[in-house]
This record gives C-alpha cells, sequence and structure tokens, in this order.
C-alpha cells in the first residue's frame, strides 16, 4: 500500500484534532536567527502520524490513509489511535551552521504562511526567531522578526533530512497490523501471526486509550 504519511501545508485542516539535529528554543525570550529550507509554500509539507511505543520509548509512525479513505486503510486508524498532524520544519542554524528540525504542531502552516507571501525564495532571508513563554508553558509561542534578505539559495546550504523513515517510522500495512496485535514490531523474516521468538510479553499496550494525554509536549504558536 502507497505510505500516505506525508500531506500538503493547505491539507492539515482534513486531520482532526527525531544528520540533523532538532532545533529548540527553551526559555523565554530566547533567540536564534535561522534560514527556513524552502523556496516557497509549495515545498513545506505537514505529515499525518500515529505516536506509539515502540521498545519503551514513544515513536512517530506513518498514517497509511488520507483523511477521506476508509479507517480499515490503516491498522492503527482501525485500532481507534489518534492522528496526529506535525510539520518537521527543516531549518539553518546560523550560529552553529547546521541544519536543525523544528517540530510543530497544526497551526505552524498559518503561522508561516506571512513568511512566505513576503519572500520569495522563503531561503533568502535571515529569520530571527524569538520564544515567548516560560519552559513548560503550553501557551508559549514564537515571533519571527525578518533580519536581512540576500541572494543565498538552497544548493547553497547542506543537505536536509527526510523525517519519513528516520524521525517517522515508515511501516507497511502488514507491519502496522502485526503490531496492533502484538505490540512490537516483527524483526526480519518473521512471518504475520508467528510468536515472538524472543519469548517475552509486550509490557504496554500497542496503542494508547483515547482518554489518555499525549505524552509529547504541545506548544501553541
Amino acid at each position: 500500500m502507497t505510505n500516505m504519511a506525508q500531506i500538503g501545508m493547505n491539507e492539515v485542516e482534513n486531520y482532526g484534532s527525531g544528520g540533523s539535529n532538532f532545533f529548540a528554543l527553551k526559555n523565554d525570550k530566547d533567540v536564534a536567527q535561522v534560514r527556513f529550507m524552502y523556496d516557497t509554500s509549495a515545498d513545506l509539507s505537514g505529515y499525518a502520524l500515529h505516536e506509539i511505543e515502540v521498545d519503551g520509548k514513544r515513536r512517530y509512525v506513518n498514517c497509511l490513509r488520507t483523511y477521506n479513505e476508509p479507517i480499515d486503510n490503516c491498522p492503527l486508524c482501525a485500532a481507534k489511535s489518534k492522528i496526529q498532524v506535525k510539520f518537521f520544519v527543516q531549518v539553518y542554524d546560523i550560529k552553529d551552521q547546521i541544519v536543525r528540525v523544528w517540530e510543530r504542531g497544526r497551526g505552524f502552516g498559518q503561522w508561516i504562511s506571512g513568511l512566505f507571501t513576503r519572500y520569495n525564495p522563503l531561503v533568502g532571508a535571515v529569520i530571527e526567531i524569538e520564544r515567548n513563554g516560560k519552559a513548560g508553558d503550553k501557551n508559549t509561542t514564537y515571533q519571527p522578526f525578518p533580519i536581512s534578505v540576500d541572494d543565498t539559495k538552497l544548493e547553497d546550504l547542506p543537505e536536509t533530512v527526510n523525517p519519513l523513515g528516520s524521525i517517522i517510522l515508515d511501516k507497511t500495512f502488514d507491519e502496522l497490523e502485526f503490531y496492533v496485535k502484538s505490540g512490537f514490531f516483527p524483526v526480519e523474516g518473521q512471518q504475520r501471526g508467528a510468536t515472538n521468538t524472543a519469548g517475552d510479553t509486550p509490557r504496554r499496550r500497542a496503542v494508547p486509550a483515547e482518554d489518555e494525554t499525549p505524552r509529547t509536549r504541545r506548544q501553541a504558536f
């Protein structure tokens, strides 16, 4: 089945409510100057995904269906695992001269749309981002301040990272179906329905209950 994790920036509203380092401003009034590594809004995609537990860690995994396809097209959707929409935004950290990934929620498309309107290509603009909110504040926002514009192009900067297959686990229908039933992914060569060769019993249920509080930190824009 075709992987459906990646979605267009303007499609995020159709869905209900980790080479590179992660970008973060940890404290109130922290700032950083970056270049967003995109030319136009068409270059920025969001991802429809699920959050699951793998080997005791919370991980994102691709959702296999679009919002208007049957729920059974994705085993995790069929198991009532909530769909999340995330942007894994590629930014070039000017101070450290490396590419970082900024994990953002569904509201990021609206947040960055004004910058795309004003700067084409956007990568040619140096943007200072300021955090407004103390550490742990769920109402934290980020303010962009354009600093300068030049002729920098994407090819002048380091390679970006593909979130799918790195930050987001890229699994097939059969692998996700196996996970829903067992709570773990099969090792290479293990057949569907086979027992866990290690004899281990999964310690946690495969899909979080709908009333559980997500463990990832959520921040407003």
